[in-house]
């Protein structure tokens, strides 16, 4: 005879509501030690910082440095921050610009210095702002970006919308202006994470941009950028460098993608969040050397053969769009080297 038919009907409720709640709770356990784990992994060498770039003109020349102080709103480097000034078209409600439409964008270069900046064409003429009187002057303009949000900016004046204007050739097709960006002023374009972005659980964090199209920070390993030049010549194209990405920090690494498994990331005195892949566009396409796309439209033909996001939630959000890098925010500001040692939790999978 069962043991079981000693017991009640009750008793045998009371036994197996204990059984329930003993599965219940260890699967809660689980659970829990599985999100400990996670969120609390080991920091582990990655690698370290190999190059270091800011874009101080959105689409425009970057500027390579020694070190980069990472604010919650991008990086800087004396008085040259992250995308801190943009291209609009004043005859078409101040819609931004870039390499996209214009590749001869990316030989625009300048530099600064206290309360003057300077924007430098490559055929030798030169525009000086004088900060102070952009900001007395207060000639507030708003900006419509990417997938039209919109942010206000201080117009820079005359004189260097024209010269935007004349060196793109769009005289009587649109009227440039050159804005600056200002964090006293409305923007409705600080980005909150979103639960979609990966397969793992996303950091929850609140990232504060500029004039940036999606994040304050952007970070691809030479591994990564090595394994796609490998399979550019494969078939017969040519390699591209770094500067086709335009990242913020390029990373010595061993392992090709290794920053698809950043979490969270600690170089120098800054820590960041990785909260979404960085996904590619036609910009990639642009010599960073001649302002000229590629006719084969490489390496963006590339990447999506063998980076698109895996089939699932992933590919339903970021579709056709490569990935290639990761996007971070600075959660513990401070300066960062050439030469530094990159610290990374890493995710159990990609992503």
């Amino acid at each position: 005879m069962s043991l079981l038919t000693h017991h009640s009907p009750q008793k045998l409720g009371v036994i197996a509501g204990i059984g329930a709640a003993g599965v219940v709770t260890a699967y809660l356990l689980n659970k829990f030690a599985k999100h400990q784990r996670y969120w609390n992994a080991e920091y582990v060498n990655v690698g370290r910082v190999e190059r270091l770039f800011l874009y101080p003109i959105k689409s425009c020349k970057p500027i390579e440095t020694s070190f980069l102080d990472c604010t919650e709103r991008g990086s800087r480097n004396g008085w040259l921050m992250d995308r801190e000034y943009l291209v609009v078209d004043e005859l078409h409600e101040h819609l931004f610009l870039t390499a996209r439409q214009y590749p001869k964008l990316v030989l625009v270069d300048c530099e600064a210095t206290t309360n003057k900046f300077t924007a430098k064409f490559p055929d030798g003429k030169r525009v000086e702002i004088d900060l102070e009187e952009i900001v007395k002057r207060n000639d507030v303009r708003r900006a419509i970006l990417h997938e039209g949000k919109q942010t206000d900016g201080l117009d820079c004046g005359d004189e260097v919308g024209q010269a935007f204007t004349e060196y793109l050739g769009l005289e009587g097709k649109r009227k440039l202006r050159l804005l600056k960006f200002d964090p006293k002023l409305w923007t409705e374009r600080d980005f909150r994470s979103d639960p979609n972005w990966w397969n793992n659980p996303v950091p929850d964090v609140q990232d504060h941009i500029n004039f940036n199209d999606m994040t304050s920070f952007m970070a691809i390993s030479t591994a990564s950028l090595e394994v796609l030049n490998e399979k550019l010549q494969e078939v017969g194209s040519e390699k591209v460098e770094i500067r086709n990405f335009r990242p913020n920090f390029y990373i010595k690494a061993d392992i090709p993608f290794t920053e698809d498994y950043w979490l969270n990331v600690r170089i120098g005195d800054a820590e960041f969040a990785c909260y979404r892949p960085c996904t590619r566009c036609v910009l990639t396409t642009v010599n960073p050397e001649t302002g000229v796309k590629n006719k084969e439209m490489q390496p963006l033909k590339l990447l999506r053969d063998f980076r698109l996001a895996p089939e699932g939630p992933l590919r339903e959000e970021f579709q056709k769009s490569p990935i290639f890098g990761v996007f971070m925010c600075a959660i513990r500001p401070g300066r960062i080297r050439s030469g530094d040692t990159v610290f990374a939790q890493l995710k159990p999978t990609p992503f």
